[in-house]
């Protein structure tokens, strides 16, 4: 028998089927691409020559040599207009790909196309959209047009876009001279999408000139420009590879750029400088020009304690100035562990002008040798100062520092814990520590101050400043050293003699019937020393109340007492002779 609602069952079936055949990918079809697990070589190929859209590409630990495998590969990817069938070391064209290491994971190429020709040049070439290659190495392939380096060893071509490299070593390779270079990351894409550099490193740069629109944001990029084969590299004077980040597009989030002495620091760092590059130095640097900072933000030299001093042709820079390192207009420059040595060639050795919080870290400022000037010249900056500040002046230094409001207020202050070190040089020893040289519109002077302990400035005369070394004034007493009259400081010796405090008396006791009493010492509060003895005090005569003393409880007269016992005593005796005698002589009598 039917129930009344038998008649839903088919209709309801028929209204799932028709839902899922009018689906693209099916009501329960996956809605993740497949998982290729790769462990070898082979594999990987194979990946290569049938990726397909979705994919994710887990590779175990190892080294993956793919040659020349994949150069017959139908990728079809444009490259600045031009559409190249194939000719790849490694195409990537499918979109949404990830490509994960799990553990060490290389992936490189010994294959060597000895060519400049657009296609064969790159490692890695990228069209796909929405690739990510993450917690690899790439080693690019060798090129002997280029020297046995490889060109770029990652391109993002005509239409690839929001590519992300997350944890990315570019590992370098060696050319004929055994100098580095791991070729560079180069975007030729217009459109960049949301494209992401996080936690990468190379040998080279990463060039997203071409891109105009979208956004490339690079975030913890390390640049290893040391040993490297492009090192001070130009070409009759064009220093057109260099280390860095270029493009109008670029969002930096953290750039280190290392550099050794082959660098020309100026024309391949400096002059294409962007907000928040840190420079580090792994030998000291010899500059051709002044080192100028000027309108950069959160820029950081790192010095390891390495030296940047003037060439031997060094020359003045296109401003017109010849100071060593200038800092102008800039906020959150910090020079941290570095030395700066100026020269015959050189004026001042470090000029800040207009800039906001610059820091100096643990920095050495010579200008023993300098033609001009001052080691350090705060023109309306405001400059701290953590570690330790090395001044050090010479015959030709006006003095170690100069501060001048007439750009601004002037600012220079010594953190807690830092210090100065000032060393003069000069032939006459006659340089001051500091010079406060105008004042602003309003009579302002410039600030000079310590919140350190290990350091206090003592104004002289004409606006000069040294450094306080000798505590002076004060007066010790037995419980404080003097204080000195300059920094406030406690110093020397307790004073022994010196009493200022008050007094109290101890020891004191009073005089009774039956023992001396004592008037007390008089003695100093602060130290606990007797500055004056007491003296004896003669016993007081009895209280009698009775006969008998209310204190000791002595008798009142006891002589008469006893010559009284003595007499009655006396009479005993001599009755009792009496009585005696009387009957020695009645015995007599009676005989």
């Amino acid at each position: 028998m039917k129930t009344k609602n038998s008649w839903k069952e088919p209709t309801v079936f028929f209204a799932v089927m028709l839902i899922m055949s009018l689906s693209p990918i099916g009501l329960f079809a996956e809605t993740t691409g497949t998982v290729k697990e790769i462990s070898t070589v082979d594999q990987l190929v194979d990946a290569i020559k049938n990726q397909k859209d979705g994919e994710t590409w887990n590779l175990a630990a190892g080294t993956y040599d793919i040659a020349d495998k994949c150069i017959d590969v139908e990728a079809n990817i444009a490259i600045n207009g031009t559409t190249y069938s194939n000719g790849f070391v490694f195409p990537i064209f499918a979109n949404n790909l990830k490509i994960i290491g799990n553990g060490d994971v290389t992936i490189t190429s010994s294959y060597d196309p000895n060519s400049g020709i657009e296609v064969k040049q790159n490692f890695v070439t990228v069209s796909g959209q929405n690739v990510t290659i993450e917690n690899v190495n790439l080693k690019g392939n060798p090129n002997s047009a280029y020297d046995g380096l490889c060109n770029k060893v990652l391109l993002l071509a005509d239409d690839g876009k929001d590519l992300t490299l997350k944890k990315v070593n570019n590992l370098p390779l060696k050319d004929n001279d055994n100098k580095l270079g791991s070729g560079s990351i180069y975007f030729i894409a217009k459109d960049a999408g949301e494209t992401l550099l996080e936690d990468v490193t190379l040998s080279s740069w990463i060039s997203a000139r071409a891109v105009t629109t979208g956004t490339v944001t690079a975030k913890n990029i390390v640049i290893d420009f040391a040993d490297n084969a492009y090192s001070g590299y130009n070409q009759d004077g064009n220093y057109a590879w260099k280390p860095g980040i270029s493009g109008d597009k670029v969002t930096l989030d953290g750039l280190t750029i290392k550099v050794d002495g082959d660098i020309e620091l100026v024309k391949q760092v400096i002059d294409g400088l962007k907000p928040g590059t840190t420079i580090e130095l792994t030998e000291d640097i010899e500059l051709s020009e002044e080192l100028y900072i000027k309108g950069v933000d959160n820029v950081t030299i790192k010095g390891n304690g390495h030296t940047i001093t003037a060439a031997e042709d060094f020359k003045m820079n296109i401003e017109g100035q010849i100071q060593l390192v200038k800092v102008e207009s800039a906020e959150n420059v910090t020079l941290d562990n570095v030395k700066l040595v100026g020269t015959d060639k050189t004026k001042h050795t470090l000029d800040v002008y207009g800039a906001t919080n610059l820091t100096l870290n643990n920095v050495t400022l010579n200008h023993e040798n300098a033609s001009d000037g001052a080691p350090l010249i705060n023109n309306g900056s405001s400059i701290s100062v953590t570690g330790t500040l090395e001044i050090i002046t010479g015959n030709k230094s006006w003095y170690g520092i100069n501060l001048d409001n007439k750009s601004g207020e002037a600012y220079l202050t010594f953190e807690e814990e830092s210090n100065l070190t000032f060393t003069d040089n000069s032939d006459a020893a006659d340089k001051r520590v500091a010079k406060i040289d105008k004042s602003d519109a309003e009579g302002k002077d410039p600030v000079l101050e310590s919140k350190s302990e290990n350091l206090v400035f003592e104004k002289k005369e004409n606006g000069f400043i040294d450094t306080h070394t000798e505590h002076t004034g004060g007066t010790a007493t037995c419980k404080d050293k003097a204080v000195c009259t300059v920094c406030g400081k406690s110093y020397g010796e307790l004073d022994p003699q010196n009493h200022t405090g008050e007094t109290e008396i101890k020891n004191a006791k009073d005089a009774t019937c039956t023992a001396e009493g004592y008037t007390g010492d008089k003695v100093c509060k602060d130290c606990g020393v007797t500055l004056e003895a007491g003296k004896a005090i003669e016993k007081t005569a009895h209280t009698y109340k009775d006969g008998v003393c209310t204190v000791c409880g002595a008798k009142e007269n006891p002589e008469t007492a006893d010559s009284l016992l003595t007499v009655c005593v006396v009479l005993m005796l001599a009755c009792s002779a009496a009585v005696t005698g009387l009957a020695i002589y009645g015995k007599k009598k009676a005989n």
